[in-house]
């Protein structure tokens, strides 16, 4: 598809106004793929102007011929009601539909209506499978979600080991609140052995990430509890996670300056 290789820069240097506009129209010419496409764009106003009812319009017709990204899209909309009256059992049907397919980002978010009993009957059980299913196939949401649920301890049993390991995954991507979440168990040691210099770092790349005061707050605090030498440690730690990436420089971390053997296979 031209629209593609023009995203995608195959064959063709990239440009994302003739994207846009081949795959307009081959959405307008009913190719499933370029409607689902240009309706996740429309709904996001990513590459063209927002548009709801343009993102619905095209979504819908994706969806009717089992399009799962269109459907994962279409329930978010009813979801939060954008362009279209708020209806958590239609944006159920949706995510239903598309995480039966496979799609991580609506078997997360079925998994958030049936722990909030939104549009469903609450059921925990289906919920955890569903953000194990999303998790496995790395949805840093969907596993920052597992970690909060094994932390918690409301839907599921806690498990901090669990936890750590779900929101490593989900900060090695990005996730600000996984990192704060993950700096919160390495400063208390639930399920992880206590490290306040992995914890501050944990904590400054969250707040590099989010204004959020708690971030903040807690970098603040674990930084007081660094001796001059936890600070030094904490500067190289930070500066490895920049280059390496936060997985690749805990695993070294601990290997190396803490001598834990386990992590150095």
């Amino acid at each position: 598809m031209l629209g593609l290789m023009y995203n995608s820069g195959i064959g063709v240097n990239v440009d994302s106004s003739k994207s846009i506009y081949w795959l307009n129209k081959a959405a307008e010419q009913g190719d499933t793929f370029a409607q689902a496409w240009m309706g996740v764009q429309y709904k996001n106003g990513s590459g063209v102007s927002q548009n709801y009812e343009k993102a619905i319009f095209f979504l819908t017709a994706a969806a009717k011929k089992g399009q799962p990204d269109a459907e994962g899209a279409l329930g978010q909309m009813y979801e939060k009601g954008l362009g279209t009256a708020q209806n958590y059992e239609k944006a159920a049907e949706y995510y239903i539909a598309a995480a039966k397919q496979g799609n991580p980002i609506a078997q997360n978010d079925l998994a958030i209506l049936y722990i909030n009993g939104t549009g469903v009957n609450k059921d925990y059980p289906l919920a955890e499978q569903l953000l194990i299913k999303s998790a496995n196939q790395g949805w840093d949401k969907a596993q920052f979600n597992l970690g909060k649920i094994y932390s918690e301890g409301a839907v599921a049993k806690i498990n901090y080991l669990e936890a750590a390991k779900w929101y490593r995954k989900s900060a090695s991507q990005g996730n600000y609140l996984s990192m704060n979440n993950l700096g919160m168990q390495y400063a208390i040691g639930n399920g992880v052995k206590k490290d306040i210099v992995v914890a501050y770092a944990l904590f400054s790349f969250s707040t590099e990430k989010s204004t959020k005061a708690e971030a903040a707050k807690n970098k603040n605090q674990a930084y007081d509890m660094l001796t001059v030498t936890d600070r030094s440690k904490a500067k190289t730690l930070i500066a490895k996670m920049q280059s390496l990436g936060i997985d690749h420089a805990l695993t070294e971390y601990f290997c190396k300056s803490q001598n834990e053997h386990k992590y150095c296979n």
